[in-house]
Order: C-alpha cells, then sequence, then structure tokens
C-alpha cells in the first residue's frame, strides 16, 4: 500500500473517529453535556462547531435556566464570531471600516437577541451580569448606535452588580457614554 493510500485512510479513520465521538456527545448527551462541550469549544476558539453543538440542542423540555444559558452561549460564540471575522479583516486590510461594520451589523443583531433574550429569561443566573454587559457593548457598536441603550445597560449593571469587576467596569462604561452622548447634544442617557 502506497503512502498516499494509508494516509487516505488514517484521514478516513480519523475524521469518522472525530465525527462519531461528535455524534456520541449529541446524540446522547444531555442538553447541558452538550452546552459544556460547546462552552468549552468557544473557549477554544472552535466557533462553528460550538455553533453546530448549540443548534443540535432541542429546546423543548428545556428548563428556563437551561434556555438561558443556551441562549447566552449562542449570543456568547456569534458574537467571538463577529469579534474575529472583524479582527481578520482589519489585519487583511481588505475592507474599509465602514464596510467592515455594515457587514457586521446583522450578525451583531442575532447576538444581541439571544443575549437579551438570554437576560430576560434568567436575570438571577451565573451568566446574567455576562450576558447583560454584552448586550450593552453591543448596543454600544458604531454600527448599531444605539448608545443611549447601551448607556442605560452599563447603568443597570452597574447598580445591579456593584460590587463586581463588571460592575465597576459598567459604571465606567456609563459615565464616559453619558457624558459623549450629552456632549453630542443627544441629551441625557437617563431613563
Amino acid at each position: 500500500m502506497g503512502s498516499g493510500r494509508l494516509i487516505a485512510l488514517l484521514l478516513v479513520f480519523l475524521l469518522a473517529s472525530g465525527i462519531s465521538a461528535y455524534a456520541e456527545v449529541v446524540g446522547s448527551s444531555s442538553p447541558e453535556k452538550i452546552m459544556e462541550a460547546a462552552a468549552e469549544g468557544i473557549d477554544e476558539g472552535e466557533l462553528d462547531l460550538s455553533i453546530e453543538k448549540l443548534n443540535g440542542i432541542q429546546k423543548e423540555g428545556l428548563s428556563v435556566d437551561g434556555l438561558s444559558r443556551l441562549h447566552f452561549l449562542m449570543g456568547k460564540v456569534k458574537y467571538i464570531k463577529v469579534v474575529t471575522d472583524i479582527r481578520a479583516y482589519r489585519s487583511e486590510g481588505t475592507q474599509k471600516r465602514s464596510e467592515l461594520q455594515d457587514h457586521q451589523v446583522e450578525p451583531l443583531k442575532i447576538a444581541l437577541d439571544h443575549f437579551e433574550t438570554s437576560y430576560d429569561l434568567s436575570p438571577e443566573s451565573d451568566w446574567a451580569p455576562e450576558a447583560l454587559y454584552a448586550t450593552g457593548l453591543i448596543q454600544d457598536f458604531g454600527g448599531l448606535q444605539r448608545f443611549e441603550d447601551a448607556a442605560k445597560t452599563y447603568r443597570v449593571i452597574a447598580e445591579k452588580f456593584p460590587d463586581t469587576n463588571l460592575g465597576k467596569v459598567a459604571a465606567q462604561k456609563y459615565e464616559d457614554l453619558n457624558s459623549r452622548l450629552q456632549g453630542k447634544g443627544h441629551g441625557t442617557a437617563h431613563p
């Protein structure tokens, strides 16, 4: 057997092993285990595989917290994917900043919807502060220009989680954004 054929067989075996391992995780594991595997994938930069895993979870029968976590993870992976794409385009220099922002608006809206839904479903969950903070970051994105909403979101985080690092960062972001809004004649960001 030639070395090329041996390599091809080895690749088929490895691919089949990877697919069967993935099918085993998705097919026989609980949604919580699948979400945990997807969260690890997100942390390791396996964004497309994580999206695939999360999309494979049946939403029916999930607890409210489970559904909230699913939305949080979907928002997180989609947001990270957008940020990764922006960095790649910037390093390649293939798109102007305005074109890049326009291209990313729709994926960011999808991530924003996931984060908002996650927080709305389970505002006391462990991931709620991060979901709310990500909501503010996306609202603050230049392509969306929801600056007043972002300021309100940062204020809520600062008030609800004042003793956390995220609460302190959000308080500073609120002050900076509110000052910027007042300086540009947009009025105050206070609700």
